[in-house]
């Protein structure tokens, strides 16, 4: 699976938010537990940041279904 689809923290591969910066292309991912660590990480130093924070559950959902398919695809 790819990177981009894991919490920035714990690599969990089902995260649950989408992080995005506003102004910039930086897009994250986070589970529950870690959406705050990663909002903080992505606020840039002595600006006001705009992020924006979406539910990724149809994205996780979408890479959990092509993993399935790349496991039947191996075997």
């Amino acid at each position: 699976m790819s990177a981009a689809f894991r919490c920035e923290v714990c690599n969990t591969d089902l995260p649950r938010w989408r992080i995005e910066r506003r102004g910039d292309a930086v897009v994250s991912w986070s589970c529950n537990q870690h959406l705050w660590k990663v909002c903080l990480r992505l606020q840039r130093d002595h600006e006001i940041t705009e992020l924006v924070v979406s539910d990724s559950v149809k994205r996780s959902e979408w890479a959990e279904i092509d993993r399935s398919l790349r496991g039947v695809a191996e075997s």
